[in-house]
């Protein structure tokens, strides 16, 4: 029998600037929140170079450079 494989528990990081959050890990009209520096999020590690995050309910992309 086949097994999905477990998604890993996010980590607690912290936003260090200002940062949209988007829908796709890239650029382009895909816009879909705001992060502020010192914001808390859930980490879910880096995906196609972007890091996955979610932020009050929403779960996007980010820069790497912008979670600490």
């Amino acid at each position: 029998m086949y097994e999905t494989p477990e998604t890993p528990a996010p980590q607690e990081a912290t936003i260090v600037s200002a940062c949209y959050i988007r829908s796709n890990p890239d650029y382009g009209d895909n816009v879909i929140g705001e992060c502020y520096g010192g914001e808390t999020v859930a980490y879910y590690g880096i995906e196609e170079g972007w890091a996955k995050i979610e932020l009050n309910g929403i779960v996007g992309y980010v820069g790497p450079k912008f979670v600490g």
